[in-house]
């Protein structure tokens, strides 16, 4: 069947309700379209008008379902394959329609919000794995199904104050797991001072939400000064190294870390050949590249997220494999300058990094080094029960997607929470509803002592409001690891 089909998508709306958008045309339906998860409008071939209708995700799917193409793309969407993540249109426009005895929490996370939608990946799957876990057992104590609420904020604050005031008003939901990004939650702070808002284990690292006056608040373990000290430690004491630089985004937190970086190397006696910004919103780094390059550190630590330090590895890559090509093969020539000897290490971010160049760049891995508070996933190599369930269940339920340190923490998290919970409604006279699900929570984070979790024994810190596991981080490196477990199974 050969049909011309133009579908629409919606960009924004503004005030006066006029739409943008932009279009992507087809001649057959046969050919697997690239829906986004948004709203869109669709306008067969002809006049070019803009049909604006309220059951129009429904009527473009009944009229391209014919097709075999767009049936399979439709199916290894999230719209089927997963809890359907949801728009602020679609939260605005639509009832949620929460059971009686359903427990729902929010998450706000940019999966459409650039490179950060790695990380809200990595935050969902690991929440949602243990949520699915204990449905699948009847909810807590057999009674209650917990529900998980995904909404795309598209890494915008203004985008996350709307949403979060639509979720409390219209949706009763006042509680809220995982929301990402520093300057998103600082939106949506005043609504955590007055208690309007639960904030369970947000993605952030600014100082001000571990004030021991946020009473709404519990942080996890996302401690970048103590990742920044072992780095130091490991570079200077372990490596002997001296010429060292440091690669920072350009934001408030990146000029702290990089500040805070230069004092721990300061203290252990080495100063920073440089300290290095990038841009952050636009991640242009080739300034910065040429000038580290310039300079031929021993080591570069990176306080980037993953995608500025993959485009930082990469140039150093490029240029030492022309300049070894040129000097037959001498990578330690008289030049001395982007030896494949320099190092590159960072916090816990670095991990994404070291996960995506380790096929490409091949040996040269072997020079990313990355921090991390939790073990890296790994079913035969760790004797901790928690990590074993993880592992278990993201296998169960999303079966394609990788585990990561970030989805082991969030689903530590995950199951801190609900056991939380259940010993706070089995103790409780109240019966807990979706209404006082934030109280009754606030309540037992805030009276956690001492809890094991698996393994890992969660307690809150002195002065700030935090469910923290004691681990001291871990200096890992992927490559140096495969290596180990690939002569390990030779020798077996």
């Amino acid at each position: 069947m050969r049909l011309g089909l133009q579908i629409v998508f919606v960009r924004r709306v503004d005030s006066n309700d006029k739409v943008y958008v932009r279009s992507f045309v087809t001649s057959k339906l046969n050919r697997a379209m690239p829906i986004e998860q948004r709203t869109f409008f669709y306008l067969i071939k002809g006049p070019l008008k803009i049909l604006i209708l309220k059951a129009i995700f429904s009527t473009a799917i009944t009229f391209a379902s014919r097709s075999n193409g767009f049936r399979d793309y439709v199916k290894q969407s999230f719209l089927e394959k997963y809890p359907l993540i949801h728009t602020y249109y679609s939260i605005k426009k639509n009832s949620l329609k929460i059971a009686k005895n359903e427990l729902a929490f929010g998450q706000l996370i940019p999966w459409t919000g650039g490179a950060n939608s790695l990380y809200a990946r990595q935050i969902f799957f690991g929440t949602a794995a243990y949520f699915m876990k204990v449905n699948e057992a009847g909810g807590i104590l057999k009674k209650h199904p917990l529900r998980l609420i995904p909404v795309d904020d598209k890494n915008d604050p203004s985008l996350t104050l709307k949403i979060s005031r639509i979720l409390i008003k219209k949706h009763k939901i006042d509680t809220f797991f995982g929301n990402m990004g520093d300057r998103n939650i600082l939106t949506i702070l005043p609504d955590i001072k007055r208690q309007a808002i639960l904030a369970l284990f947000p993605f952030a690292f600014n100082k001000i939400l571990k004030s021991p006056f946020l009473t709404y608040i519990f942080n996890g373990t996302n401690d970048k000064e103590l990742q920044i000290e072992k780095i130091v430690n490991f570079l200077v004491c372990e490596q002997k190294l001296k010429n060292i630089a440091i690669f920072h985004q350009n934001d408030e937190l990146g000029i702290y870390l990089g500040k805070y970086t230069a004092l721990c190397l300061h203290r252990a006696q080495v100063e920073p050949i440089a300290i290095t910004p990038y841009h952050l919103k636009h991640m242009e780094i080739t300034k910065a590249a040429q000038t580290l390059k310039a300079l031929g550190p021993d080591a570069i630590i990176s306080l980037a997220d993953y995608m500025p330090s993959c485009r930082l590895i990469s140039q150093f890559f490029r240029t030492n494999n022309t300049s070894n090509q040129s000097e037959n093969n001498h990578p330690n020539s008289s030049t001395g300058h982007n030896s494949p000897e320099t190092l590159f290490i960072g916090t816990d971010d670095m991990y994404f990094a070291a996960k995506i160049l380790e096929d490409c760049l091949g040996n040269y891995c072997s020079n990313i080094y990355f921090t991390s508070f939790l073990p890296l996933p790994d079913k035969a190599k760790t004797n901790y029960k928690v990590v074993q369930e993880y592992l278990c269940d993201l296998v169960k339920y999303f079966p394609k997607e990788e585990p990561s340190p970030l989805g082991l923490s969030y689903y530590i998290n995950a199951k801190l929470t609900v056991e939380i919970l259940a010993a706070q409604i089995a103790k409780s006279n109240i019966p807990v509803t979706q209404n006082n699900l934030k109280s009754i929570l606030q309540q037992g984070l805030s009276n956690i002592d001492y809890y094991d979790l698996g393994g890992f024994i969660a307690f809150n810190t002195k002065g700030c409001r935090s469910a923290v596991y004691p681990l001291d981080p871990h200096i890992f490196n992927l490559r140096k690891r495969n290596r180990k477990n690939r002569a390990q199974r030779r020798g077996q």
